[in-house]
């Protein structure tokens, strides 16, 4: 057992699958949690809260001074060693999250659920945002993607909506289903492709297809480590693109990533170890 030092400890197992005895206020699903997104950075296997159980929690989000926790259509805070529901009719747990306003407020989103937190409130971001998911900030804008379309805030005002948006068109790709700010270009993948966005404003955007073949299994695999980007693509393979050359450099670990079970991949998630 071992303590990841944020301000409530959280004591977690380790493991790579679900096959270990759970107790009381244990969950399996906390591996989805992932860092450099607003979310606790784990590893696969139980999480522990030393607080009350609250549910099987799907994400975990540390941000300042408060811990939150989604899980059922719920989201908590702890507070005191107990958890202190802060909104109980979410559509669902799985949230992504950006930090906004010189990180003065975290942004919250499952897609539909579009909420912002200040380390005192949470409550609905304001100027009618789109229903997006993948959030992410870019030359002081916040980004929500619907579909295919990226949808961008105004200038340093995250509560401010008009028309700024992007389309990716690729007839094989099918929806936008993940997101990245890749030396200081948005990067979007689709199941089947992956597009990098040149520009410095909506009037000066440009959308390159950096491949019509390779594209994404899971979200929540994007990583940059050491100025190099990272993830699982649609064959289940790991990818490592520096902006100009994408190679494979999973092959001694093939066999165990073609696994993976097809119906959960979307859940798989990766993480920089430090070592």
């Amino acid at each position: 057992m071992a303590k990841v030092p944020v301000e409530h400890p959280i004591d977690y197992f380790t493991g790579i699958n679900e096959n270990f005895q759970r107790g009381s206020g244990e969950s399996a699903n906390c591996k989805n949690a992932v860092p450099k997104r607003g979310t606790l950075a784990i590893r696969s296997g139980f999480i522990k809260l030393n607080a009350a159980p609250v549910g099987d929690i799907k994400t975990v989000i540390p941000f300042r001074n408060t811990l939150l926790v989604a899980y059922g259509y719920t989201i908590a805070k702890l507070n005191n060693g107990a958890f202190e529901v802060l909104k109980s009719d979410c559509t669902g747990a799985f949230f992504e999250c950006i930090t906004a306003i010189g990180g003065s407020i975290l942004v919250l989103t499952n897609g539909i659920n579009i909420l912002k937190w200040d380390d005192s409130r949470l409550q609905a971001l304001g100027g009618s945002p789109p229903a997006g998911k993948y959030p992410f900030l870019h030359r002081f804008r916040l980004w929500l993607i619907v579909g295919k379309t990226l949808h961008m805030s105004k200038f340093n005002n995250p509560e401010l909506w008009e028309n700024d948006t992007l389309v990716i068109e690729n007839p094989n790709g099918g929806d936008i289903i993940g997101s990245v700010v890749y030396q200081d270009r948005p990067t979007v993948f689709t199941k089947s492709s992956f597009h990098v966005i040149l520009g410095t404003d909506p009037s000066n955007y440009q959308v390159i297809d950096s491949s019509l073949e390779i594209g994404l299994a899971a979200h929540r695999t994007i990583t940059e480590v050491n100025g190099r980007l990272y993830w699982l693509d649609q064959n289940f393979k790991v990818r490592e693109f520096n902006g100009a050359d994408t190679i494979v450099i999973s092959d001694k670990v093939k066999r165990t990533l073609e696994s993976i079970n097809r119906q959960q991949a979307h859940l798989s998630f990766a993480e920089e170890d430090g070592t």
